[in-house]
């Protein structure tokens, strides 16, 4: 279990069909009375407080997609990383003249990494 730490709202949007891509990897909240299963289906949007403790039940087959977005509050930053820095400029920031680095997917160059959930067989481990 986790919790978005210094973002304020956290949207998750399902990009796979439970059921046919993917079995398992159900989204759970930490609720008074223990975890909760939230339903979440192809296409359907969850927004909750990036506070809330929340995992995903490991993937057993398939390969479960869903796109995250965290809201953040404070100042822009450019740096390449999930910046804590309390400094007006981040040390790790790019400076003038310096390139942003980019992962390639999809025949694209992305400022950003895409990740998957994925379970393939016995031995192999889910990522996050």
């Amino acid at each position: 279990r986790h919790y978005d730490m210094d973002s304020l709202i956290t949207v998750d949007v399902m990009c796979s069909e439970p059921g046919r891509d993917f079995l398992g990897g159900q989204l759970q909240t930490l609720e008074v009375d223990g975890l909760k299963e939230h339903s979440f289906q192809l296409c359907d949007i969850l927004v909750f407080q990036a506070h809330k403790y929340h995992c995903v039940a490991p993937v057993v087959q398939g390969c479960r997609r869903a796109l995250v977005l965290e809201f953040w509050d404070g100042p822009a930053r450019h740096c390449p990383h999930r910046c804590t820095s309390f400094e007006r400029i981040c040390p790790q920031e790019n400076r003038p003249g310096e390139q942003i680095p980019t992962r390639k997917a999809l025949g694209r160059l992305l400022p950003f990494r895409l990740a998957a959930k994925r379970r393939d067989g016995p031995r192999s481990r889910s990522r996050s």
